[in-house]
């Protein structure tokens, strides 16, 4: 009984073996060091203001290169509109909001850990650079002109999120980043973005 269970140990030890080689062979054909990525992604934004939560639409751009297998190095920018509705106050008492544009976007430059997982491959990144909102109100009152209020600062995101290699060159994936205000981190959230992507990579 007990040959025939440090046998069965045995079997179970090579299988599990075998098993994590498979999962290390093809980790290393679909991720390798110096390479490029080109990804684009249409994205969801959702914006926090004093008076109201702005949600719109729009897309970023990433480009990042391969320090070792699983670390790399990326640039990315992106930009969202959200339309504004006026808000009518409950009481004469209480100031108004005319509505109107806001627009959101961002530049950063940061750091992506990635873990191959056969073809899906979670992702974590980290970004530091400017993030700016730029609002338009509508005219109201006395007021002939739009409004124009902006905020330039310097931000920083954090980000998750998975990709799906269709071949070696080309993936389809998902991602999600929250941004801040470096200056102002006791205002949160103060910008989500969700969205799928698609990348392309290549070699040099």
């Amino acid at each position: 009984m007990g040959f025939r269970l440090a046998l069965l140990t045995a079997s179970s030890v090579r299988l599990l073996l075998g098993s994590v080689g498979v999962l290390l062979t093809a980790q290393t054909a679909w991720a390798e060091q110096r390479e490029f990525t080109l990804g684009l992604q249409p994205q969801y934004g959702l914006t926090y203001l004093e008076n109201r939560q702005a949600s719109g639409g729009g897309a970023s751009l990433h480009v990042s290169y391969g320090i070792t297998d699983a670390v790399g190095v990326q640039l990315l920018a992106g930009a969202t509109a959200h339309p504004l509705s006026p808000i009518e106050p409950e009481d004469a008492s209480m100031k108004g909001d005319p509505g109107g544009e806001l627009a959101s976007w961002h530049a950063s430059a940061g750091v992506v850990y990635a873990l191959d997982v056969v073809r899906i491959v979670p992702f974590f990144e980290a970004n530091i650079g400017v993030l700016g909102l730029y609002r338009s109100t509508n005219p109201s009152g006395n007021q002939k002109t739009p409004a124009i209020e902006h905020a330039l600062n310097v931000g920083a995101s954090l980000g998750l999120g998975a990709d799906y290699l269709i071949t070696r060159r080309i993936s389809v994936g998902i991602a999600l980043r929250y941004h801040a205000f470096l200056t102002d981190l006791a205002r949160i959230p103060i910008y989500l973005t969700v969205g799928p992507r698609v990348s392309l990579r290549f070699g040099i």
